[in-house]
């Protein structure tokens, strides 16, 4: 059972001293410290696993902590950096950037910002979730208090992990403890992650760019929120009602000041059929004037790709982060059929499917969920929901989807889809990314 830990400044956790405390969410606290080898100032966070009663709630929320921490290691200087990933008796922290310049929640509230401050704002947000889209990750918790601003002011993403995993399922309620006081992280959800049979479909980049909407939106305004006041539980109804019926007031007639560029965008981005929804950030960066002209430079749908090179399958969010499943490895005992069978990592009685994917957390997963062939006649690899056998006692095998369905890219899959590298494949509450080898 991991202790209880109440620090206070002084106290040190191996090598880091507490300076004073930063903030304090559900689950975890970020502390200001000092780290006594190098004399850095970092920031540190530490979940407070001592507040879980169940066992499996910590280790489900120790995984997600670890894909956090990796998520963190991408090199951009939009996100926060993670440096160090421990244990102080029993309870995980990882130690990253410390970014001392205040959150956009506390910018917004001082005073009322210039369009051409808004547009370089907006730009280095966007940045920061085009290098996590293109590593896999989708934040799932974009507000302005987890857009960190330096002395500079310029922006840092932070909290792309265990908070945005948690936050969208909204059905953890027995490790959040308190999923009914979240009513500023509501005010950014789209309203496909709030119906339960298009929840998986959220897992794209259509989610983060409601989440931005909402954001400018609300930086454009000095924290005015396009769907009416979120204050209290009473609020939440009527403000949920309206974003899925995508019921938002004209900006202008909070700001009478806002460019036609910044209407459509918002526009875009607050659309409450994520199918018309804007797909990627790069669309919404390149309507701003001043970057118009910018491009990525990462680019994982690699142009040399051909149907004979090898892919691969990386873990990019879930419990089993970095996990990678080389896929020309498991036709190898399929090789006339090219199939591989992906389904749940049932520990008590594994080798059921050539991938198997760990989901303890939740029972998304199908034992038999999908189905990735080699397809030699259309020169694709291609995935399908379900799996070909008999099913019930009976003799005869016939076609089974799974329950939740298989998502590419956050589109389901009908009858099968094309999967090229840079893909995101959803298979229950995990997302994998495929890569070349």
């Amino acid at each position: 059972m991991p202790e209880n830990i109440q620090l206070k400044i002084g106290d040190k956790i191996d090598r880091f001293l507490i300076e004073s405390e930063l903030g304090r969410g559900a689950y975890g606290t970020v502390y200001k410290v000092l780290e006594q080898y190098d004399g850095k100032y970092l920031a540190f966070k530490l979940l407070r696993l001592w507040e879980m009663d169940d066992p499996k709630d910590r280790e489900h929320l120790m995984k997600r902590f670890n894909g956090e921490f990796i998520a963190g290691k991408i090199d951009s200087p939009y996100l926060v950096h993670s440096h160090e990933i421990g244990v102080w008796k029993g309870n995980p922290y990882i130690s990253m950037d410390l970014v001392d310049g205040g959150n956009l929640y506390d910018r917004i509230k001082q005073s009322s910002i210039k369009i051409a401050e808004i547009d370089r704002i907006a730009y280095q947000i966007l940045k920061g979730l085009e290098v996590l889209h293109q590593n896999g990750i989708i934040h799932r918790d974009l507000k302005p208090e987890n857009v960190l601003l330096d002395k500079s002011g310029s922006v840092r993403l932070t909290d792309f992990g265990v908070a945005g995993m948690l936050n969208a399922r909204m059905t953890v309620p027995n490790i959040l403890k308190q999923t009914n006081s979240l009513f500023g992280t509501h005010a950014y959800i789209p309203p496909e992650q709030r119906n339960s049979w298009k929840r998986f479909e959220a897992t794209s980049a259509r989610t983060d760019i409601f989440a931005f909407g909402v954001m400018m939106y609300e930086l454009l305004t000095r924290g005015i929120l396009p769907f009416g006041t979120l204050h209290t539980a009473n609020d939440l109804a009527t403000y949920i009602k309206r974003s899925v019926r995508g019921e938002w007031d004209d900006i202008t007639k909070h700001r009478p000041d806002t460019p036609p560029y910044w209407k459509t965008i918002i526009e875009q981005c607050l659309e409450s059929k994520f199918e018309k929804r804007a797909e990627n950030v790069t669309i919404l960066y390149a309507q701003i004037p001043a970057f118009a002209q910018d491009r990525s430079t990462v680019v994982l749908n690699d142009a040399e790709y051909s149907f004979d090179k090898p892919l691969m399958l990386v873990v990019t969010q879930g419990e089993d982060p970095g996990k990678t499943f080389i896929l020309n490895q498991y036709i190898q005992a399929h090789r006339a059929q090219g199939i591989i069978r992906i389904g749940y990592l049932d520990k008590q009685n594994p080798g059921r499917n050539q991938i198997e994917i760990q989901e303890d957390g939740t029972a998304y997963i199908s034992n038999f969920h999908a189905t990735i062939e080699k397809h030699g006649s259309l020169k694709k690899w291609i995935i399908r929901d379900g799996q070909f056998y008999a099913k019930g006692g009976s003799d005869l095998p016939a076609w089974h989807p799974s329950t939740n369905g298989v998502f590419v890219n956050g589109t389901r899959v009908q009858d099968f889809q094309e999967i090229k590298p840079g893909d995101l494949l959803t298979i229950g509450d995990t997302v994998l990314q495929v890569r070349m080898k």
